[in-house]
């Protein structure tokens, strides 16, 4: 896990910007990886593996708050953690830095990370436009018990 710097977004712009491609909604362009937001640089994080990025969370202070703008797994990452890994990793991160909770958006289309986030100790806190807003304190992620990896189909006849 790295810190996500604006140098570290200029130097891996290409992977981010294609991890990135799998979210709903309207992609980020270079201008807005490389934005700067209060908190933005001290708060974001990369994943990074084999010298790749496998993963981001894009979040800044919000009130008393983090506020996840953007999260991603690669497709090949998911299902191993790694979202978890981020969001805890966050988590520890703005708990440092006096945020007591991590809020976000997820889109109503969006079950399975709506489910995901609610095994960290998410909560609905109500809706605008099509998202839920979503939250949790801190100290309820980093409890969270790490999620259970999913049974990979073995490629045989009836498994699954």
């Amino acid at each position: 896990m790295l810190p996500l710097t604006r140098e570290a977004a200029r130097a891996h712009l290409p992977r981010l910007l294609e991890v990135d491609q799998d979210t709903i909604g309207e992609p980020w362009s270079a201008e807005q990886w490389l934005a700067d937001l209060p908190g933005k640089w001290e708060l974001s994080r990369l994943l990074v593996a084999d010298g790749g990025v496998d993963g981001f969370v894009v979040a800044s202070r919000k009130g008393s708050a983090a506020h996840v703008h953007r999260m991603a797994v690669a497709a090949t990452a998911r299902g191993q953690g790694a979202g978890g890994e981020l969001l805890r990793e966050l988590a520890r991160t703005a708990a440092a830095t006096g945020q007591q909770a991590v809020t976000l958006k997820v889109h109503v289309t969006n079950a399975p990370a709506r489910r995901f986030y609610e095994r960290l100790g998410f909560v609905e806190d109500g809706r605008a436009g099509d998202n839920y807003l979503m939250s949790a304190p801190c100290e309820r992620i980093l409890a969270a018990a790490p999620l259970p990896v999913p049974a990979r189909p073995s490629g045989r006849p009836g498994a699954g």
